[in-house]
């Protein structure tokens, strides 16, 4: 019997990395895309088309120095502006950089109805979540997406390099790597750190300098949003594997058992490799497969199609922040070229000041909703029903401890008063 194939796909697990297709939020598709041309194609997988734009970006508006002219005209001295800017390079640039915001815009509206329609067909259960080679091996697993970005802020490339994407590291630490020698940033920011202000902006190149703020921001939050991508995709790979291999007939008819001799441990998990762990050891420890049960909860309150479409994903507190980030740490470069400090304090102050300003204003506007989110709190996503002897409660209450649950309770179904005992003492889940 041949295997189901899915007409559209979810995604796939390699040795270089994670692709898959999930839903994204057009807009900030078209603010990356305004920003530097290239990394919305970048940020969706579409790798070819992500390094034709940007460098055209890179080439073009060096050689019509357009970043110089930008510095000059929001510091008033246009007559510099005009007489630096190459107009021959800069009408070439235009029509390119708007097709990159527009297509940033349509391929994520694209790859948004493909995301629904695999999500609407299962095609996730043919996902391998282990991809094993002689030169690479690649396991789909919850990671954590702060540290995803915090990678990143210290070296863009290395966030994604954490999340297994070796494609996109790689570019990114490349494009990276090259701002930041032609323009200079490293021995400017050895000069600010002495105090020697004046030569460190005679010092930084302004055309690559205003390269870099894009970047640095585009990578933490993309490393950022991938990872939390990512592990949805291992919560729905994973409730997948649950529901075809851990949920017995004999416990679906009598969940809780009644037997004088048994008890009934329940326990609480989310999703990751532990869970799997904890059931491994449990069999290895003469509980069998039909006394265990698991119950993954997969299901969410979803938007209409339409609206998923055109506006993807509501844009989280990170997303909102690093926007603004960028925006303000580019205005900060270019006026630290006339403010005292120069242009490495001002970037940074812009930097700061923009992710705070923003995180007030997205916090405001999403105040209510953040608060039904906390009132939610964060509870388990997996339940486990053990069937055990009253002899094998503690063995089994330890495993599931050692394993990082977030709660358990035994139930006796034949006392009078239906005991109930219940251990919280967990400790905090890994990932």
């Amino acid at each position: 019997m041949k295997n189901h194939v899915f007409r559209y796909a979810k995604g796939v697990v390699s040795p270089f990395s994670i692709s898959l297709v999930s839903i994204r939020n057009p807009n900030l598709a078209m603010w990356w895309g305004a920003a530097f041309p290239g990394l919305p194609q970048i940020a969706m997988c579409k790798y070819i088309s992500g390094v034709i734009l940007i460098a055209w970006e890179f080439i073009i508006n060096t050689y019509s120095n357009l970043n110089v002219a930008i510095i000059y005209s929001f510091t008033g001295r246009f007559e510099l502006a005009q007489e630096v800017l190459d107009t021959r390079w800069f009408l070439l640039y235009i029509p390119v950089y708007i097709f990159g915001i527009w297509d940033g815009r349509r391929v994520v509206m694209d790859v948004n109805k493909h995301a629904l329609l695999a999500d609407m067909t299962g095609s996730v259960k043919q996902i391998n979540p282990v991809s094993v080679a002689w030169y690479e091996n690649n396991i789909l697993e919850r990671r954590k997406p702060a540290i995803a970005a915090m990678w990143s802020f210290i070296l863009p490339g290395l966030g994604h390099l954490y999340t297994h994407r070796i494609p996109t590291a790689f570019f990114i630490l490349f494009c990276t790597s090259v701002t930041i020698y032609f323009a200079n940033i490293l021995p400017a920011i050895h000069l600010t750190f002495l105090g020697n202000f004046h030569e460190a902006t005679n010092i930084l190149n302004p055309q690559w300098v205003l390269f870099y703020p894009s970047i640095f921001c585009f990578s933490m939050v993309d490393a950022y949003l991938f990872c939390e991508k990512s592990n949805k995709l291992f919560k729905a790979q994973q409730a997948i594997y649950f529901n075809d291999n851990t949920q017995p007939h004999a416990i679906k008819t009598n969940l809780l058992t009644k037997r004088v001799t048994e008890m009934n441990v329940i326990a609480s998990f989310s999703y990751s490799m532990y869970v799997e762990l904890a059931i491994k050891e449990l069999k290895q420890n003469d509980i069998n497969d039909d006394s265990i049960f698991v119950i993954p909860l997969t299901e969410t309150k979803q938007k209409k199609n339409i609206d998923i479409i055109r506006g993807g994903e509501d844009i989280n507190l990170f997303e909102a922040s690093v926007a603004t980030a960028t925006a303000f740490s580019v205005l900060g470069t270019i006026y630290g070229f006339i403010w005292t400090g120069g242009p490495v304090i001002w970037g940074l102050i812009g930097l700061f000041s923009g992710a705070i300003l923003g995180f007030i204003i997205d916090y405001l506007i999403k105040k209510q909703k953040i608060k039904r989110k906390h009132k939610k709190g964060n509870g388990g996503e997996i339940m486990v029903i053990i069937h055990c002897s009253q002899e094998k409660v503690q063995m089994v209450k330890n495993i599931l401890f050692d394993h990082f649950t977030l709660g358990v309770s035994v139930v006796d179904m034949n006392s009078e008063k239906k005991t109930v005992n219940t251990d919280n003492s967990s400790n905090d889940l890994l990932s």
